[in-house]
Formats: structure tokens, C-alpha cells, sequence
């Protein structure tokens, strides 16, 4: 899981610090919607990817 420091520096990045290429899709999240809340907000913290930089395509 992420640490604290990790998840601070993550909310703190600004555009010009993230590579395009790295910033995962939210469709190959792969998230328990039978899970609780705070369950699902775990599984994506543990991921290991940045939660602040997602793309979303609609």
C-alpha cells in the first residue's frame, strides 16, 4: 500500500511532472462493487497507482 509521504507527493504533482503514457485508464481498474466503500477506496490505494491522475473517456 501507498504510504502517507507517497499519497502527499501524488496529490501535490502538477501536469508537467506525469507522463502521459504511465497514467492508467479507470477502465482497467478492475474495483469489487460488492465491496464496501471503504474496501473499494483501499483496493485502489493498493494498487499502486495515483488516484489524483486518471484517464476517463465517456
Amino acid at each position: 500500500m501507498l504510504t502517507r509521504e507517497e499519497l502527499l507527493h501524488m496529490r501535490n504533482m502538477s501536469f508537467d511532472e506525469i507522463n502521459p503514457d504511465e497514467v492508467p485508464d479507470i477502465k482497467d481498474l478492475n474495483i469489487d462493487v460488492t465491496k464496501a466503500k471503504r474496501e473499494k477506496i483501499l483496493s485502489v490505494l493498493e494498487s499502486g497507482r495515483n488516484p489524483y491522475f486518471m484517464v476517463i473517456f465517456w
